[in-house]
Order: structure tokens, then sequence, then C-alpha cells
């Protein structure tokens, strides 16, 4: 069982910033991290998520960056509609269903499920039904990818840092920003000793 899983985003290896970030703050835990090449993310969206939704049962914390990140949240809601639990996650960059793309736009595989779940198309938005208490978000400000709009709408229901700069957080502030998220992530897990699985 690993401390930490953490997913990159697509073209990226998890050594990619903001992963080399990730992995030198945490590099005192045991971390999963595979690499997301184009064969793994050839495979059908839900063979990718079945998986991932394996992989968090069995670590204490998550992180994910862009598609990395979507990948976790697909997977903490596929968990937690069959009432099975999930790690603390933070989400860097993350995408929320709809966004653009090399100048085009874009939906993402599961968008209506998950911003359902995040209330974020729900019918009654402030009804979220993933826990707020288990999600961070960490995101750019001037984010090319992934409206930073989309982001602050979940603040109030669940943690959000907005950061100065674009989808790749390498801002100077944007790294702080980050390297703060996993601090809090750090100090929380350890009480005397043991595990808490607070972020």
């Amino acid at each position: 069982m690993a401390d930490l899983l953490y997913l990159h985003g697509r073209g990226d290896t998890p050594e990619s910033h903001p992963g080399s970030l990730v992995l030198q703050e945490m590099a005192q835990l045991t971390t999963l991290a595979p690499t997301l090449d184009d064969a793994w993310l050839g495979q059908p969206f839900g063979a990718q998520v079945e998986t991932v939704e394996r992989w968090l049962g069995d670590v204490s914390a998550a992180a994910g960056h862009s598609w990395g990140a979507w990948l976790l949240l697909n997977a903490a809601h596929g968990r937690h509609r069959r009432g099975e639990t999930f790690p603390p996650l933070l989400l860097l960059s993350a995408l929320l269903g709809a966004g653009t793309l090399g100048g085009a736009g874009y939906l993402a595989p599961g968008a209506r499920a998950v911003g359902e779940a995040l209330g974020l198309t729900a019918s009654d938005p402030g009804r979220a039904a993933l826990p707020s208490d288990r999600i961070t978000f960490v995101h750019g400000e001037n984010d090319e990818q992934c409206p930073v709009e989309l982001v602050r709408r979940l603040s109030g229901r669940y943690r959000v840092t907005i950061v100065p700069g674009g989808h790749r957080l390498d801002d100077p502030l944007a790294i702080e920003g980050v390297r703060e998220a996993l601090r809090s992530f750090t100090r929380e897990r350890q009480v005397d000793g043991a595990v808490d699985t607070g972020w």
C-alpha cells in the first residue's frame, strides 16, 4: 500500500511540473506515480477510471494534475456512488468537464455525472454529492485549458485556492500555493505517529 497516488496530465510524465514539485515535497512518502503513456491513455475511458478506482482503495491520499485530476474525480465519484470511501484528493489545474485545448472546446467524458456530483450542474447546486472535506483544488487564475470560473463556483463547498498563472502552475506564487497545500497534508496526516487521512 502506498501513501500517495500521483497522476499527471496528458503528454506529461510523473516528473513533469507540477508532478516534480509534488514528488519532491512528498519524498518522505511511499508514492505510486504511474506513467500514463499513449498506450495507457488509449484505453477506453471507463477502463482508465476503473484502474484509478482500484488505486484509490490502496492509498492514503491522491494528487493529480489536469487529466490526472479528472481521472481522480471520476474514480472518486464511482467509489462514492457505490458507498466506498476515497482518500483525500489534491486536484491541480483540474479539468471540470469542459474547457479549451489547442483553441478548440472540449467536453470530457463523465462531465455530466461529475458536474452534478460536485454541485456544478445539479438542480440544487448547494447539495454536492461528493464530500467537501476530502477534495482540495489549486487552480491558476489564467488557466488556458480549464476555465477558472468553474473552480470559483466550487469555493464555499470545497477548499479552493486560486493562484497566479496558468495551467502548468509554474508561476512562483502558484508553486508556493501547491507547496502550502502539500505542507498542510503533511502536517495533518501525522498525529502522534499515526496516519490521519485528512488532507
